[in-house]
């Protein structure tokens, strides 16, 4: 695959005019009102969307965005980046490190984390 998806909360990102220039690919409301917004990307912009996004995630909320492709899961926090696989018994140190900054573990399922996996 020659591009990458993503999902980021509207809300997360401190300058919302961004989204404006992300290509969103779809979008839909959470069960507690947060807005998931799907990107979509080259591969080669990979680096450049980690940094941008990892630069406008807001501070005083614990918020995270990831992105996929194939058999890569891109997990992106304020401050770490971490780069598993789409398989569940991979995840254990981003779960870990996101209940470490109070991220309830409903929250930190990463889905869609493959390409069959998206609704929306």
């Amino acid at each position: 695959m020659t591009e990458y998806h993503g999902i980021i909360i509207d809300k997360s990102l401190r300058n919302k005019k961004l989204i404006e220039k992300l290509n969103v690919i779809g979008s839909r409301r959470s069960s507690t009102g947060l807005v998931l917004l799907k990107i979509s990307f080259p591969a080669e912009e990979l680096g450049k969307m980690i940094k941008l996004i990892q630069e406008n995630l807001v501070i005083k909320e614990k918020y995270y965005a990831h992105f996929y492709r194939d058999d890569e899961l891109v997990v992106i926090f304020k401050d770490r980046i971490f780069r598993i696989s789409p398989e569940k018994s991979s995840w254990k140190p981003v779960i870990d490190y996101g209940l470490s900054l109070k991220i309830p573990i409903k929250q930190l399922d990463m889905k869609p984390c493959r390409f069959e996996d998206e609704t929306y």
